[in-house]
């Protein structure tokens, strides 16, 4: 249980921010594609452990768009993960304040 609960800080608190944040200090205003990268490919992996599909799958697409630099798809794609992520981080924390 402990690792499931670490896998949830990861994604809420940690991996997010690396990508976008909602102060415009990331790695997409930074135009840092290789740390966006990483960050999309980190929430991929985190939501594949916790079975967060739909976040999963586009962080998905976003990685693979990334994996060579920036594209003209990443920046829909980005907006996409962007909407998945905070659905996912509304729906913890209504879990979490039952």
């Amino acid at each position: 249980m402990y690792l499931y609960f670490y896998f949830l800080h990861l994604l809420s608190v940690q991996v997010g921010g690396y990508l976008f944040t909602y102060t415009g200090e990331d790695s997409l205003a930074s135009q840092d594609y290789s740390e966006a990268f990483r960050a999309s490919h980190t929430i991929k992996g985190v939501c594949q452990n916790l079975a967060f599909n739909k976040l999963g799958n586009s962080s998905d697409q976003l990685t693979e768009s990334l994996r060579g630099g920036w594209t003209d798809a990443a920046a829909g794609l980005v907006e996409q993960v962007r909407a998945d992520y905070q659905q996912t981080i509304n729906a913890l924390r209504q879990l979490d304040a039952e």
